[in-house]
């Protein structure tokens, strides 16, 4: 599942690689990646002042996932080596909304977390 995953997010030329699992009753259910093409929901002002409307993967697995469900992100870098892929506020604040149960994410410090809604 890991495999595909990574598969997945390394070819979504894209500048962060990401890849996220909705799990129900502990089994992979659907898996996505961010894209470009995105919906105007996820428009947002980048940094340099550059408009981006880039479908994060968590957003992008959210169609698929039911109340009670978890999702799992895992971000890797340019080399394939893991990096941290706590979820955005938008991001956090749909899944609550959408009832899911937890996001397990890598923390800043490489460590796997659990955050429960």
């Amino acid at each position: 599942m890991y495999y595909k995953a990574k598969k997945m997010a390394m070819k979504n030329n894209m500048r962060y690689h990401l890849a996220a699992i909705v799990w129900r009753k502990k089994k992979p259910i659907f898996m996505g990646s961010n894209s470009k093409k995105g919906h105007p929901s996820c428009l947002r002002v980048l940094d340099g002042g550059s408009v981006t409307s880039s479908m994060h993967a968590e957003m992008n697995v959210l169609r698929f996932a039911k109340p009670g469900d978890e999702i799992e992100v895992i971000r890797w870098g340019k080399s394939g080596e893991i990096r941290c892929s706590k979820p955005c506020e938008m991001c956090e604040g749909a899944m609550r909304r959408a009832g899911i149960a937890a996001v397990t994410f890598i923390d800043e410090e490489g460590k796997r977390s659990k955050l429960q809604f």
